[in-house]
């Protein structure tokens, strides 16, 4: 109930138009959703079902879902029936693994997605203070996995992806200068119709931190022409800490900063003090405790929000309009 509660809070936000709905699902039938098992192909059976339903439920039923949950090939395939299951508009992971590697697995997941007729997403990653090395080396190992997916798996969607390889964050200063510098370097020299930029998942739960890292995320990418997202919290990892309220402050303040005409110098000012709110606990490594779950901050039977987490919104909004002037509009929730 949750999950498809979850899953709807996404859907019915009218500027989404693509969601990978990651929901793990541990075991079926009473067993263990084992990789290579016939319980992992159910397991994927059972997520596409749920997802294609809630599509259904909200009126939109060709909405692209991205999402790449098994770990084998086979269990995805078993999935991909264009009457019941898997559409034509959906995506399936692709990509660059680390230190510009790839494999017979994604190379086999990119054929069998085009001879399905769907489509591909991948990613430019880089591992801050790891392999990748700093900031700076990362952001070139970004630009360089775009090119990599570009020119291997001609992937529909691209995102940027840079993360901290100690403490898993998507959006601390260091992993939003390695995704925006090699993105922009990408999509300077590089003619590619979609590229998202970071942050795609929160370092915190949900509450005014996840609203200010989905804020900073929308500030920087703007302005460099990227798509902007919302995404999982709790470093990706937690348990219900996802929300389609993320994506609605990324859409509004990007919309914002569209309507203030606002150059990169200027963005770039209005990140750096967003991210001062919040890169302190990202520092000291408790960013992931911090915040609510879904069923604390919405009414899991109708997917919307509590009053209270609804407060915490507006008032991230107002924080960010008499600070930083953006202009933001006060919307009435669908």
């Amino acid at each position: 109930a949750i999950y498809s509660s979850v899953i709807m809070s996404y859907l019915k936000e009218p500027s989404v138009d693509h969601v990978h709905f990651q929901g793990i699902i541990s075991k079926i039938n009473g067993m263990p959703t084992t990789p290579g098992s016939p319980w992992e192909m159910l397991a994927e059976l059972h997520r596409v079902a749920l997802v294609r339903d809630a599509c259904r439920r909200v009126g939109r039923p060709g909405f692209s879902d991205g999402g790449t949950v098994p770990v084998k090939l086979q269990a995805q395939m078993a999935a991909d029936n264009p009457q019941w299951g898997t559409p034509s508009g959906d995506c399936r992971g692709a990509y660059i693994s680390p230190s510009m590697k790839t494999n017979y697995d994604w190379m086999c997941r990119a054929l069998h997605m085009y001879q399905y007729g769907a489509h591909t997403w991948g990613a430019g990653t880089a591992y801050v203070g790891g392999t990748s090395g700093g900031p700076a080396t990362s952001a070139i190992n970004v630009c360089a996995e775009l090119i990599g997916s570009a020119l291997l798996y001609e992937n529909s969607l691209l995102g940027t992806w840079a993360l901290d390889a100690v403490y898993f964050s998507n959006s601390s200063k260091q992993s939003l200068f390695a995704s925006w510098w090699g993105g922009a370097a990408f999509r300077k020299h590089v003619p590619y119709a979609c590229l998202v930029g970071a942050p795609i998942q929160m370092t915190y739960k949900l509450g005014r931190e996840y609203f200010l890292e989905q804020a900073a995320g929308a500030v920087g990418c703007t302005p460099l022409g990227f798509g902007v997202s919302g995404g999982a919290g709790a470093q990706s990892a937690g348990t219900d800490v996802s929300s389609g309220m993320g994506c609605r402050m990324s859409a509004e303040v990007g919309k914002a900063v569209g309507q203030a005409r606002l150059t990169r110098k200027e963005a770039n000012e209005i990140v750096l003090a967003i991210t001062d709110k919040y890169q302190p606990h990202i520092d000291d490594r408790t960013a992931h405790t911090i915040g609510l779950t879904y069923q604390e901050t919405h009414d899991v039977e109708t997917s919307r929000p509590k009053p209270e987490f609804l407060a915490t919104y507006n008032q991230v909004k107002a924080e960010l309009k008499e600070e930083f002037g953006l202009p933001m509009k006060w919307m009435k929730m669908a």
